[in-house]
């Protein structure tokens, strides 16, 4: 019912969303990945509380990770299993440094075949309105998993916004050995090392499946913003469209271009000279351009552009820069005019601007072409996520632009973040 009514308001509306691929997995009832994501009441492409992971090194980072979910297994194989601690709220960074930064306990517990408990709630990416009745909610899940004995105050830092996979909470009593000391090197994230791993799959495989591991169950909290984000900020309804939302079902949002006609670009302004060229607005527009089909670029068909950024003037820029048949959206926190240091944004926001990126960030991955700049972490983050949740369940269907690397000797330094 809910498909046939959207089509019907497809065919009224420009550029509605039409999916190709089919879910493998779904149940009969439902055939795209989209239409599992309705059930979720989201607008986006894809279920992101449902997405595990397709690479063959993913698959083996969450068959090392799931290992304790089977109390007799783990008994068969010597009794609870041993620990890697990591406090991601020791690494007060940008939030795409952070979360590349936490690859490296994930990488050496999947080596050693233990499990990665995450810990530090107090980390400033956490949103301070929402985040604590998330941890109150998880109080009740812990009484009947590992973390039973380990006080109420015993949280993972990363509870708020990914599901519970990530700090061993779907682990049953007793399957973690809590009395056993775990391998935990603070915040000397270099220390957390996984040679075996980047012998055999190289530095760019082990970022890609670490963070299609941890983004494969999302939490609601963080759908639900992405879900304001498409319909106020980056595609807002106007007067042909608000009736037609106002209905007892959940529809997705009409006013979303098609994959293939959004390209998302990622601008980086301001504080990365010291680990990065840093690129100009003309760069970004003739990068952009070098993707068009001859019908966007003779103007016969318009662009839709979903810039990510934190800096708002760098949206004015590239729009007064952009053809006249390139519709320019964007949505996310955004810094005042004279700060770019990201950190920064996180304070100000009381945590908040944390919530509003992962939701924003789950936006920019609706399109099918990329302009990207991999010296930041954030568009890091959204090629990652592009080359293993994306392309695997559209059959490679996206293209990346990269316009800039980080400096060679920042990327030879950082281990895999």
């Amino acid at each position: 019912m809910i498909s046939h009514m959207f089509i019907i308001i497809a065919k009224m509306l420009p550029n509605y969303r039409t999916e190709d691929f089919v879910a493998k997995s779904l149940p009969k009832k439902y055939t795209t990945y989209a239409e599992q994501a309705i059930l979720k009441n989201s607008s986006l492409r894809f279920d992101w509380t449902d997405v595990p992971p397709m690479s063959p090194l993913g698959k083996i980072i969450e068959e090392s990770q799931s290992q304790c979910m089977n109390a007799t297994a783990v008994e068969l194989k010597g009794g609870p299993q041993e620990m890697v601690f990591s406090n991601i709220g020791a690494w007060p960074h940008g939030m795409g440094s952070a979360l590349h930064t936490w690859m490296h306990p994930l990488c050496l517990a999947s080596t050693e075949n233990k499990i990665l408990v995450s810990g530090g709630s107090e980390w400033i990416w956490n949103d301070q309105m929402t985040c604590p009745q998330e941890f109150k909610m998880a109080k009740v899940a812990k009484s009947t998993s590992a973390w039973q004995n380990q006080g109420d105050d015993s949280h993972s830092a990363l509870w708020c916004y990914f599901g519970w996979h990530e700090s061993g909470l779907r682990c049953p009593p007793g399957t973690i050995a809590w009395d056993k000391p775990p391998i935990d090197f603070g915040d000397d994230f270099l220390s957390y090392k996984c040679d075996s791993y980047l012998e055999k799959y190289g530095k760019q495989t082990i970022r890609n499946a670490a963070i299609e591991w941890l983004f494969q169950n999302v939490s609601l909290l963080v759908i639900r913003e992405a879900e304001r984000q498409i319909r106020e900020e980056a595609f807002p309804a106007d007067e042909n469209t608000t009736a037609i939302t106002n209905t007892r079902e959940f529809l997705r949002w009409p006013l979303i271009p098609s994959a293939d006609s959004l390209i998302t670009v990622h601008i980086r302004l301001g504080d990365k000279s010291s680990e990065m060229e840093l690129l100009s607005i003309s760069d970004y527009i003739n990068g952009t351009k070098s993707l068009l089909t001859e019908n966007e670029i003779s103007g016969r068909e318009d662009v839709h552009i979903f810039v990510v950024t934190e800096n708002p003037s760098a949206v004015k820029l590239f729009s007064d820069a952009s053809p006249t048949n390139w519709i320019v959206h964007s949505s996310g926190p955004k810094h005042p005019e004279d700060n770019n240091f990201v950190p920064a944004l996180a304070s100000s926001s009381r945590g908040r601007a944390g919530l509003e990126s992962l939701a924003s960030l789950l936006v920019s991955l609706e399109s099918n072409r990329y302009v990207l700049c991999l010296g930041s972490n954030w568009s890091r983050l959204i090629n990652e996520l592009r080359a293993t949740v994306v392309d695997y369940r559209c059959r490679n269907c996206t293209k990346m632009l990269n316009l800039r690397d980080l400096y060679d000797h920042l990327e030879n330094a950082w281990g895999i973040a």
